[in-house]
């Protein structure tokens, strides 16, 4: 089982935020979307950033 990471400042379940996460069996794991949260997060197999409120933040996010 993979271990996703999910970047958000939504304060709603990982599946409010992406529905399509209730249909896999991996473990999802939320922070919020800084990038001082990377500096501590846990490992994971991927990283998703919720750009849907704040698509320039998220490219900022990703540039990291």
């Amino acid at each position: 089982m993979s271990t996703l990471l999910l970047l958000t400042s939504a304060l709603q379940p990982s599946v409010e935020v992406l529905p399509g996460l209730s249909l896999l069996g991996h473990q999802v794991k939320i922070l919020p979307a800084e990038g001082s949260a990377l500096l501590e997060a846990p490992d994971s197999d991927l990283l998703l950033v919720d750009g849907r409120q704040d698509l320039a933040h998220a490219r900022d996010l990703c540039r990291l």
